[in-house]
């Protein structure tokens, strides 16, 4: 008896821990009949999830991958999955590389040309911990690049449509930016003297990665801001630690804290951390909640509005963000 009761208590342990980390499940039942819904890196992961339950609610989903093959066969397992579901909506492949501003411009143009109206925008796509050599097609760090600066462009060359959306049909529009509460490790403010990592000396992947993360929730913060009164609303968000590809690169890194990171959180407690369906609950939360139509600019996690760090609450530092990655991406000419 003295033997077994630990081991009882253990494993009551293990799956308690284990429920707390799922996190909840968002309950809605809102139907998008009508809508377009547009998702960034939907061929994997809480991007997939995401894409799924919105399809399922009737929207038109517009998944943006950069691989088509495997983008296609997101689609096909998507269509096979609802095939009971008398009330699905369209769900279409576009292809866009989050990490060439030719592909993005490509990607918008496309649906600007094709698409009347555009309800929600999710921007899920990301890399995780690169490592150093690869840089984006126009030279940005690929984690910078890809995560922060590849969004901006493409969310800045939507912004009319998202506009126009909101006025015709009187309705709530809403921005949606996967974050990450690895922006907590960022080491300091966002380095707007170097963003994209040019000092080879400073550089480390998981420091990138964390900057690029502050990044996000800093550049919804500024577009909430700059769209007070529109009609869009933002929102950015920790979906938690999910068993994703996008840590494909930490296992391999040489830095020591993204190694740990990776160990830790994947190995040691693989059986506890989020799948991609719990980890996409807080996307669609911030997606349909109707309390939240009001609010903009917050961050969230587990379906609640949560305090991120004081770097990612600087309002001076999320406007210069919003300059420099005008200049950046050569949108500063662009309407808003």
């Amino acid at each position: 008896m003295q033997i077994l009761l630990p081991i009882v208590v253990g494993i009551f342990a293990y799956f308690g821990l284990k429920w707390f980390l799922q996190g909840p499940i968002f309950r809605s039942s809102k139907k998008l009949e009508g809508q377009t819904v547009v998702v960034t890196g939907a061929n994997t992961g809480i991007g997939l999830e995401t894409a799924k339950d919105l399809y399922g609610r009737g929207a038109r989903v517009i998944c943006l991958c950069r691989n088509v093959t495997k983008g296609q066969k997101a689609i096909d397992s998507i269509k096979q999955d609802s095939s009971s579901n008398p009330q699905t909506g369209e769900i279409l492949l576009r292809v866009m590389d989050l990490s060439s501003m030719d592909s993005i411009r490509a990607a918008a143009e496309k649906l600007l040309q094709e698409e009347s109206r555009l309800d929600i925008l999710i921007l899920n796509a990301g890399v995780m911990m690169s490592p150093r050599t690869p840089k984006t097609a126009d030279g940005f760090d690929m984690q910078m690049g890809t995560n922060h600066l590849g969004h901006f462009l493409f969310t800045r060359l939507l912004i009319g449509l998202l506009k126009k959306t909101a006025q015709d049909h009187q309705q709530n529009v809403r921005v949606v930016t996967v974050a990450s509460s690895a922006h907590m490790f960022a080491d300091g403010p966002i380095r707007l003297h170097d963003l994209n990592w040019d000092n080879e000396e400073d550089f480390s992947p998981g420091q990138a990665y964390f900057q690029s993360k502050l990044a996000n929730i800093l550049f919804s913060r500024e577009l909430g801001k700059r769209l007070a009164g529109t009609g869009i609303t933002t929102y950015s968000l920790h979906p938690g630690v999910i068993a994703t590809e996008l840590n494909r690169h930490a296992s391999e890194s040489s830095n020591i804290v993204a190694f740990l990171f990776h160990f830790i959180f994947y190995t040691v407690f693989g059986g506890m951390i989020k799948t991609p369906v719990h980890g996409a609950q807080t996307t669609l939360y911030c997606s349909l909640e109707e309390s939240l139509k009001d609010v903009t600019g917050k961050y969230y996690s587990d379906c609640k509005e949560f305090t991120p760090t004081k770097y990612a609450m600087d309002n001076e530092h999320a406007q210069e963000l919003w300059e420099l990655s005008e200049q950046l991406t050569k949108t500063h000419n662009l309407p808003l």
